[in-house]
């Protein structure tokens, strides 16, 4: 009996020993943990900045649109495109860090007749968990050039328009014209005509050898004489047109 109650008094103070050693090991890690948080910032509740700079050489203006997709330091989840300009960087007031892709817009990625592309981003952290963000863009010469070669490929089709609109127009006038010229010529060449008619056949009227008056072929004041003489001779020698036949 006796023996059998001091291996019990051993085993019980094993155990606590154990126990004891248990708790300060975990007292340890615990303590361990905090200072790894607080050397790194890691257990703070509040979450760092974001800010987003980008680079490009020769950039002659306008913003850079940035889509940010994610979650937030805190879990909430991110989709916005937000609008940076190269030179002069952004600093969200509603984004904070956090887990995030990063991805250039590319019909933004144009600053005047030159075409960008991005040639890299980076994605850090400081020891404030702040999370800065840099792009960098250089120009992209095959896309420039074909920019270049579309620009002027439009300028020609629209000369090419306007030339044709203009040698329509011109020959639309040149038509016209002579049209106007031909109308003229036709006019001109039928009075000629009439008066060749008139020259070279002139009108037979008829006299009496006592009226003072000329009659036409077949006029019932023909029946007693009819004397056949040239329209202008009647109108010189004063004869006057019959009432009855003229």
């Amino acid at each position: 009996m006796g023996t059998e109650r001091l291996r019990s008094a051993n085993e019980t103070r094993a155990v606590r020993t154990a126990g004891a050693r248990v708790s300060v090991f975990g007292i340890l890690t615990t303590l361990f943990g905090l200072l790894l948080c607080a050397s790194l910032s890691g257990c703070s509740s509040e979450s760092g900045k974001l800010d987003i700079n980008v680079n490009a050489d020769g950039w002659q203006g306008g913003a850079v649109s940035v889509s940010v997709n994610g979650k937030s330091d805190k879990g909430d989840s991110v989709s916005k495109t937000v609008s940076v300009t190269p030179g002069e960087g952004y600093e969200s007031n509603d984004l904070t860090a956090g887990s995030y892709t990063f991805t250039v817009i590319d019909s933004s990625l144009r600053s005047g007749e030159t075409v960008y592309a991005v040639s890299s981003i980076d994605d850090m952290r400081d020891d404030s968990r702040n999370q800065h963000v840099a792009i960098s863009l250089s120009i992209d010469q095959e896309a420039t050039e074909q920019l270049a070669a579309e620009k002027q490929r439009l300028a020609d089709e629209q000369k090419a328009e306007e030339e044709a609109e203009a040698k329509k127009a011109a020959e639309a006038a040149a038509a016209q014209k002579a049209a106007q010229e031909k109308a003229a010529t036709t006019s001109s060449s039928a009075s000629s005509a009439s008066k060749a008619s008139s020259t070279t056949n002139p009108q037979t009227v008829y006299v009496t050898k006592t009226g003072k008056k000329y009659h036409n072929d077949g006029c019932s004041s023909l029946k007693k004489s009819k004397i056949a003489m040239s329209l202008s001779e009647a109108e010189a020698e004063g004869y006057t047109p019959c009432k009855n036949c003229h």
